[in-house]
């Protein structure tokens, strides 16, 4: 449990100074910041007749870093499992705006729920996921 908290400590101020970006959407890229409504993302939901979505990765497991091959081998089996949900999944990066963090490859997932989303998270080695659902502000959800 302190363990948890002092994880929470350590990486909250940097996961909520991301931009999230999605790259590859039908209507152009966008972001997504903790604390905020996404426009574009509500329009993107409402196109996929969803209500529920995740921004999620494979990369870096408890932000430790991985070689750029084992990242994206990671990444792969996470949008396999993905995709064998049927779900919306979109490419995208999280790019910090505090310290020298490369840019993240991750997938937005919209009709996944966050509990879904949180399992696989924890499958991953992730702390946090970014969530949330149509017409909200997008949240962290932590893993533990």
């Amino acid at each position: 449990m302190i363990q948890s908290f002092l994880t929470r400590l350590s990486f909250r101020d940097i996961y909520e100074a991301t931009d999230y970006w999605v790259d590859d959407a039908p209507g152009g890229p966008f972001r997504i910041c903790c604390g905020e409504q996404s426009p574009e993302l509500d329009r993107a939901l409402s196109e996929a007749g969803a209500h529920d979505w995740v921004y999620i990765t494979a990369c870096n497991p408890l932000s430790q870093a991985l070689s750029d091959q084992e990242n994206a081998s990671r990444m792969l089996d996470l949008e396999a499992r993905l995709r064998a949900m049927s779900c919306v999944v979109f490419h995208g990066r999280g790019v910090g705006r505090i310290g020298n963090w490369p840019a993240e490859p991750s997938l937005l997932v919209m009709g996944l729920s966050v509990d879904e989303g949180l399992n696989l998270g924890r499958e991953f080695g992730q702390a946090a996921i970014v969530a949330g659902r149509r017409g909200e502000p997008a949240r962290l959800a932590w893993t533990s």
